[in-house]
């Protein structure tokens, strides 16, 4: 009678150099696996796809692209957070050039900005703000904005901001 494997306890032996070398142009190619294999075992002429899909079902090969794929999600989240962190201390620098009215610095407080919204997935195609909130300007307050745009323009024109 067959006997039952309990999956938790069979040990995967240690991989290769070539198959770690496989596992690593896998996921670094973005999953493909007859490149991979093409990569991997350049001896090898023909029968990438056949050779790569043997490989995928070896536990081995499958848990060390489950640990390469986890490793690089967590550098990818470290990197967004140090950009983050990063691009919020130039935006406190320029907020204080754009307070004083800096043209420049309104301009980069800008960029910045649409660059934190980027990196924490906010920009306009997820993120819309119903008619309903977006505020409406006193007269007065609309024609000195208005003026400010014009002066603007104007500076642009010339070169100065």
């Amino acid at each position: 009678m067959p006997s039952i494997r309990d999956e938790s306890t069979v040990e995967v032996k240690p991989l290769t150099a070539v198959r770690q070398h496989f596992c690593r142009e896998y996921c670094r190619n973005g999953h493909n696996g007859a490149q991979a294999y093409k990569t991997a075992y350049p001896g090898t002429k023909s029968g990438y796809n056949k050779h790569a899909a043997r490989l995928m079902v070896i536990d081995g090969i499958k848990q060390e692209i489950s640990r390469i794929e986890a490793k690089t999600v967590e550098k990818m989240e470290h990197n967004r957070t140090i950009a983050i962190r990063l691009l919020n201390d130039n935006l406190v620098a320029v907020q204080v050039k754009a307070d004083a009215g800096e043209v420049g610095a309104i301009s980069a407080r800008t960029a910045v900005i649409r660059e934190l919204n980027a990196i924490s997935n906010l920009h306009s195609a997820t993120v819309h703000t119903p008619d309903a909130q977006v505020p409406v300007l006193e007269p007065a307050e609309a024609d000195a904005r208005a003026a400010a745009a014009r002066e603007y323009k104007l500076r642009l024109s010339k070169g100065i901001a």
